[in-house]
């Protein structure tokens, strides 16, 4: 059976057919482990903390050793002191983790295949504006029953990335820059004509 292409009125203008190589793949360990890498990369590895060698201050033992009814301490810079050194802190490092592209193919097919298993992935035509006009866009999302999508696009002119920018939980992604974590991020997956063709593409490649 063919899968539903509608047009920004919600009719159903045709049919296509999906690749079973990329639309009907079992659901592995690929996807969460590729989503994880993701993550990862996203972070900096930058924080830092001063431990008790890099704090600066005196070293002299800031009182005598026994008789004075207090703990023993050597100087002002140990840990359990105001302005003193911290203990166990982070430091900088790096998270990256190393994805493969066969691992992101893979990971990309699994998440499109339970996307269109579980009814969250929707066909149009074209989804073009003319006039840089948020209420249109937030109109025809409306019409199409859509809150928190991912808009996959071969090509957007500046008047649709721009009625689009504002909208809470809205995004458009280039064909060519879709990955398995921005499509898990999404309840709902709109992807063109013109991009599924694309993406199939290299997909199968």
């Amino acid at each position: 059976m063919g899968f539903p292409v509608y047009n920004m009125q919600k009719k159903k203008v045709k049919e296509v057919e999906l690749s079973a190589a990329v639309f009907e793949k079992p659901l592995r360990s690929v996807l969460h482990q590729a989503i994880l890498g993701y993550q990862a990369n996203k972070k900096q590895g930058t924080s830092s903390t001063l431990t008790r060698h890099f704090v600066t201050g005196s070293t002299r033992k800031i009182y005598r050793q026994k008789g004075t009814g207090q703990a023993r301490h050597g100087d002002i810079k140990a840990p359990i002191f105001v302005g003193g050194g911290s203990v166990f802190g982070p430091h900088p490092r790096d998270r990256s983790h190393k994805l493969t592209t066969s691992m992101k193919h893979e990971a990309l097919r699994e998440a499109l295949s339970l996307k269109k298993k579980q009814d969250q992935f929707l066909l149009i035509d074209q989804f073009q504006f003319e006039k840089t006009k948020t209420k249109e866009a937030v109109k025809v999302l409306q019409t199409l029953g859509l809150d928190n999508v991912l808009i996959v696009m071969d090509q957007a002119n500046t008047e649709t990335l721009k009625s689009v920018r504002n909208i809470p939980h809205v995004k458009i992604c280039r064909s060519t820059d879709l990955n398995a974590l921005e499509v898990m991020k999404h309840e709902i997956i709109l992807m063109t004509v013109d991009s599924l063709g694309k993406v199939e593409k290299w997909l199968t490649a």
